[in-house]
């Protein structure tokens, strides 16, 4: 056997195969009274960032939290519900949203 090959290679063939989900959520800041929309593949890490000021456009809302998640399987369905939501501009269509997923 060559050093390049697996030695047990029914541990590799027996593992379940990685998916990487990627998310649309909504955060709310209570400061402004504001909500934001992104995409992302890891919403808490996200979330960390947002509230150490990494987005100018967030940076003055800190502190923020989740209000909102969806779970989709690749990375253009999120991206595709974030620009859907961006589209609509409604408030009100937001917060349907968050009273009904019941965050």
């Amino acid at each position: 056997m060559s050093g390049q090959e697996v030695q047990d290679s029914s541990f590799i063939y027996n593992q379940k195969p990685i998916i990487h989900l990627h998310y649309f959520y909504i955060l709310y800041s209570d400061k402004t009274n504001r909500y934001y929309y992104g995409s992302s593949h890891n919403v808490e890490l996200r979330l960390i960032l947002h509230n150490e000021g990494a987005t100018p456009s967030t940076k003055n809302g800190r502190p923020w939290k989740i209000a909102y998640v969806e779970e989709y399987e690749t990375k253009t369905e999120a991206l595709k519900r974030e620009k859907e939501i961006k589209r609509i501009k409604s408030r009100k269509y937001i917060e349907t949203l968050i009273t009904k997923k019941g965050m």
